[in-house]
């Protein structure tokens, strides 16, 4: 999700599609709503330009925040050092 809130102009958030009750309920900015839509992007540019592109992307918008999970209090959990970490900001 901090990573979702930092793309494009307005985050993520701000080009996603969304129902009527996910718009009045704040969808925009929710985390398992950034966290699919960032999915499904990376998805995309591995469908469209293949696994090493979709490497590279990773690694450029992710790089920081996987070298900060084993410090966090989960230590090598990384899921649950990630959840952790997003959950923060």
């Amino acid at each position: 999700a901090e990573v979702a809130r930092t793309l494009g102009e307005g985050g993520l958030g701000a080009h996603l599609l969304l129902g009527k009750g996910e718009e009045m309920t704040g969808g925009r900015d929710k985390p398992s709503i950034l966290a699919d839509g960032m999915e499904s992007i990376l998805g995309a540019i591995h469908l469209q330009h293949g696994i090493d592109t979709a490497r590279r992307v990773v690694l450029d918008l992710f790089d920081d925040l996987l070298t900060r999970a084993p410090l966090l209090g989960a230590g090598l959990d990384w899921k649950t050092s990630l959840q952790e970490l997003t959950a923060e900001h």
